[in-house]
């Protein structure tokens, strides 16, 4: 047997999130079985699989990684495995990997991206912010609540840049994440940025003051990295082309219907 990691992408609009769940369609489900009719593995259990992170309904991923063992290391080419996967999930690079990896334990840090629509938010007043965010803090308030372990998170950056079509991107990088945790960051940060609330407001977060942060939309929500240390990936570059490609065509799909949107809402 061998132990292999991959590299991941999906797009999560279909999906109930990335963790399996009975009954629902999730990406986490749609890879095991893809895994199996490849032939990889035959059972998650027996396989030893396991996830970097997860991730909720409508948020997508192009860094995810996954582990299991198998007896066809042969077979783990991502443009084979691509084969058995929907479209919008694809496997893009592969690593042997020490039989002890295990994907969630020994990352180093994650790293999400964030797609805000912010055509009159303060942005400077965001980046001051952001800066409180910065370092080891309890983000118990900044979590969907029923969390059974320690809130504390160590937040390695925080970046917010504008970008074009009234777009603000949030860079945020940390050992681990809570659940909604940069879902509820970007909402904090955008009630003050819209002015609603002060940075004394978020000061107080941070120190335990209760309060209800509504998350932003997940559809805005990217998994971008998971790091470790002395892992270095095989990247499949044909699958790389291929889905690239594919994102081109839907992104064209998707700047026509923006402009049918805006034109019927001249009617």
């Amino acid at each position: 047997m061998r132990r292999v990691a991959l590299k991941l992408g999906y797009i999560g609009t279909g999906y109930h999130g990335f963790q399996v769940q009975p009954d629902l369609l999730t990406v986490e489900g749609a890879i095991i079985e893809g895994l199996k009719s490849s032939g990889l593995i035959s059972d998650r259990r027996r396989s030893r699989y396991a996830a970097s992170a997860r991730t909720d309904r409508g948020v997508h991923a192009c860094g995810h990684v996954i582990a299991f063992d198998t007896e066809d290391y042969n077979l783990t080419l991502p443009r084979i495995i691509n084969t058995h996967l929907p479209r919008d999930i694809w496997v893009w690079a592969r690593s042997e990997v020490d039989p002890s990896f295990d994907p969630r334990r020994d990352a180093l840090y994650r790293e999400y991206r964030y797609i805000l629509y912010g055509d009159s938010l303060d942005l400077e007043r965001m980046k001051e912010a952001s800066r409180l965010l910065i370092g080891r803090h309890d983000f118990a308030n900044f979590s969907k609540r029923g969390e059974e372990f320690s809130t504390i998170r160590k937040v390695h950056k925080l970046d917010i840049t504008r970008s074009t079509g009234n777009l603000i991107i949030f860079d945020i990088r940390a050992d681990a994440f809570l659940r909604q945790m940069v879902r509820r960051i970007v909402g904090a940060l955008v009630m003050i940025g819209s002015g609603e609330r002060d940075i004394g407001w978020l000061e107080g977060l941070l120190n335990g003051e209760p309060a209800s942060i509504k998350p932003a939309p997940p559809e805005g929500l990217i998994l971008t990295d998971v790091a470790y240390d002395r892992i270095s990936f095989e990247v499949d570059h044909y699958v790389l082309t291929e889905m690239r490609n594919h994102l081109s065509q839907l992104f064209r799909r998707y700047v026509v219907l923006s402009a049918v949107m805006d034109e019927l809402g001249k009617c």
